[in-house]
């Protein structure tokens, strides 16, 4: 590690001002090292100090000037390098902060700060692998710096490698429980691996010091909607629209919440109003199954199709899809669409769809097909309904025992008779029928 700059500098200005810098009091910074400048305007040091605490405060063209001026003095200035590309990713030129950091560190490699921005940076532009590698090097130069380790978790999770992401972000917090930032990457990654309500206490963590973070809100609604929490999805997500009215991806999760709560119509309001930011294809999806389940299948149909149009590898519209053209009674199209759907994500559709295909081939008069996938539908585990639909199918390939032991197996599973009035009407006559 150099030896920084400035150490032989006796001025009790400069001395005071260097301590200013280190407790954040850059307002000090500049009038101190004004003063420093006016008694020796060719020290390169100061100029690094008060262009950096500049910085700090939003005046970045000042803050590049001083560090150019510090750089005419000593064009070897390697925290004035750093210095200049932070000014000049503050004024958005993104090719020249690169360039300005690089050159630092080709000065001194163990700069630790600016191995992290360089991680900021390779993170900004996608580029997750050298975004990690910065980071990494940083907290190996410098492993107390919080917000490195925090960034290198933002890397990880843009990498997929959420184990990682979260053992990264907690040690962010184990160095200063007030990274705030790292509760957020901690809490998205144990998100993505299913570890809701952990996930959820991050947030809460997160947005307690970032109330107006619309995106924390937002985050914070899907865990709490999918850990079955759906009330407190719709409470965060309606936080979020309030601090940004055109968040439409908070439309379609308080939505998908209202939802689940059985609310098909403001479902459907917060869908509209998310279609209203542009044709998305999860909105119609999600409309379109809402439509479903409230009986209006040519909607459905017509939602899912367009979804498709606008995004063909769709897996949950052809689930949709498949479930709608059977109720109208287009049951070819109801197994295409189930082939589609199983063809992009195995299993999208769960038990349902695939009693759906049961019940199509049993309409189309293919028993074998029917009896494979209504028992594939049981494999789920036991439900009434599928006794039923397995009775009747068996009925049709003349299977008589296993149709009777079905249908009475449907009729023992009933515990509310007013839930399936005509399926428990018709199960009784076929056992009687079957009995003779």
């Amino acid at each position: 590690t150099a030896t920084p700059l400035g150490t032989d500098i006796t001025d009790p200005n400069f001395i005071e001002g260097k301590k200013a810098y280190e407790a954040g009091n850059y307002d000090e910074v500049i009038a101190l090292m004004n003063a420093v400048i006016e008694s020796n305007p060719n020290l390169a040091p100061p100029y690094r100090y008060r262009g950096t605490a500049y910085w700090y405060l939003g005046d970045c063209v000042s803050g590049l000037e001083d560090h150019e001026k510090a750089l005419s003095i000593n064009p070897d200035y390697a925290e004035s390098w750093a210095g200049r590309g932070l000014t000049h990713s503050c004024l958005g030129n993104f090719e020249q902060e690169l360039e300005d950091f690089q050159k630092a560190l080709s000065l001194d490699p163990s700069l630790a700060f600016v191995h992290h921005n360089l991680g900021v940076h390779y993170y900004d532009i996608g580029d997750y692998e050298r975004s990690l590698e910065e980071y990494s090097l940083s907290v190996a130069i410098d492993p107390n710096r919080a917000g490195a380790w925090s960034g290198r978790s933002e890397a990880l999770a843009g990498l997929g490698r959420y184990k990682e992401c979260i053992s990264s972000a907690t040690r962010a917090l184990e160095i200063n429980p007030e990274e705030w930032i790292a509760y957020g990457d901690r809490a998205y990654c144990k998100t993505s691996m299913e570890l809701h309500a952990t996930a959820i206490e991050d947030y809460k963590k997160y947005i307690s010091n970032n109330e107006s973070d619309a995106i924390g809100w937002y985050n914070l609604g899907i865990a709490q909607r999918k850990s079955g929490n759906s009330q407190d999805a719709i409470f965060s997500n309606t936080k979020a629209l309030e601090l940004e009215p055109s968040y439409h991806e908070a439309y379609i999760n308080r939505g998908y919440a209202f939802f689940t709560l059985g609310k098909f119509t403001e479902a459907l309001n917060d869908y509209d109003a998310a279609l209203q930011f542009g044709d998305i294809p999860l909105a119609y999806t999600n409309r379109g199954e809402t439509y479903l389940e409230m009986g209006k299948f040519n909607e459905a149909i017509a939602d899912n199709e367009k979804a498709l149009s606008l995004y063909p590898i769709n897996a949950k519209a052809y689930c949709v899809l498949s479930r709608a053209y059977f109720e109208v009674g287009r049951y070819q199209d109801s197994l295409n669409a189930a082939l589609s759907s199983n063809q992009i994500a195995p299993d999208c559709g769960g038990q349902k769809l695939v009693e759906t295909q049961a019940r199509a081939y049993y309409a189309l008069g293919n028993y074998e097909q029917a009896l494979f996938h209504i028992n594939e539908a049981l494999n789920y585990g036991s439900y009434a309904l599928g006794y039923y639909y397995r009775g009747i199918i068996n009925e049709a390939a003349a299977n008589k025992t296993e149709a009777i032991h079905d249908l009475e197996q449907f009729l023992a599973f009933v515990t509310d008779k007013n839930e399936w009035k005509d399926e428990i009407a018709d199960a009784t006559v076929r056992l009687a029928r079957l009995k003779q």
